[in-house]
């Protein structure tokens, strides 16, 4: 029980993560679940692919979180090739449920966008698909919709399909999210940025107004600059943005805005090889 109450809590912060650790310190004797999850939380992804490899659950749940673990830890090796095959299969075994589906979304947008997929385009399809799958399935069960929502207009935008990605995080009858998804602050968050960056400018302000997210605002404030033809304010608003990026992938984002102006680049050194 206690290892399953720390996967269910997840590491997404180091709150979270912190969390968890205390949860799976509970689980006496150690389960194998418990002893995954610290490892993959320490990215030690081999040490965790070697403890559930030798970890034969008896139920057909334990089974399903088995090869989400060994799709999360797979690709933390970069190996996405395999968390893809167990992911796919996982679900195929499992369509009841989300978890697996969404790992395998995420294993093939990874394998599309960082390289290795012989058709990238593809891989998108078939994680647009599944990340709906997952959305479909929560929303039965009023799980977490929105994240599989995210997934999904990561697909639909590495797609090239950005009004797709804006219908996913807008409430009918403009889009298919539904009303406490679209109150959910981190859907309301790439809508702001979605819509700056496909000139719904107002209704982007709109969003960033009621985030207090100091990285959108900036974005944001970067778009109306470029819109108005203001390319110094742009830049001074999108270099603020870098500097406040949460992670990787928004500085890459960013600097892909920067990069119109021709205007010069923040420095990328601090990006992780992962995305070179």
């Amino acid at each position: 029980w206690w290892a399953r109450s720390g996967l269910i809590v997840g590491n997404a912060t180091p709150d979270l993560s912190a969390r968890a650790r205390e949860l799976w310190g509970r689980s006496v004797p150690k389960h194998p679940l418990a002893s995954a999850g610290e490892a993959i939380d320490d990215g030690d992804f081999l040490a965790a692919e070697k403890l559930l490899d030798s970890w034969h659950p008896d139920s057909a749940n334990d089974a399903s979180i088995k090869a989400i673990l060994q799709t999360v830890a797979a690709s933390g090796r970069g190996d996405f090739n395999r968390a893809i095959v167990i992911g796919l299969a996982a679900s195929a075994e499992h369509p009841e449920g989300s978890g697996n589906a969404l790992r395998t979304a995420e294993a093939l947008l990874s394998r599309g966008h960082h390289g290795g997929s012989n058709l990238p385009s593809d891989d998108f399809t078939r994680a647009f698909e599944l990340a709906i799958k997952a959305r479909d399935s929560r929303r039965k069960w009023r799980g977490d919709s929105v994240a599989a929502i995210l997934t999904a207009v990561k697909a639909a935008a590495l797609s090239g399909d950005i009004n797709l990605a804006w219908a996913l995080t807008q409430q009918a009858p403009t889009g298919t999210a539904l009303a406490h998804e679209v109150a959910d602050s981190r859907l309301r968050r790439e809508a702001a940025i979605i819509g700056a960056a496909t000139g719904r400018l107002e209704a982007a302000l709109e969003l960033a107004q009621t985030l207090e997210d100091p990285f959108v605002e900036a974005t944001v404030r970067g778009w109306k600059a470029y819109d108005a033809d203001q390319p110094q304010e742009a830049k001074a608003a999108w270099l603020g943005a870098y500097s406040c990026a949460p992670d990787d992938v928004t500085r890459l984002q960013t600097a892909s805005a920067l990069a119109h102006l021709g205007l010069g680049l923040p420095d990328l050194g601090s990006i992780s090889d992962d995305y070179s």
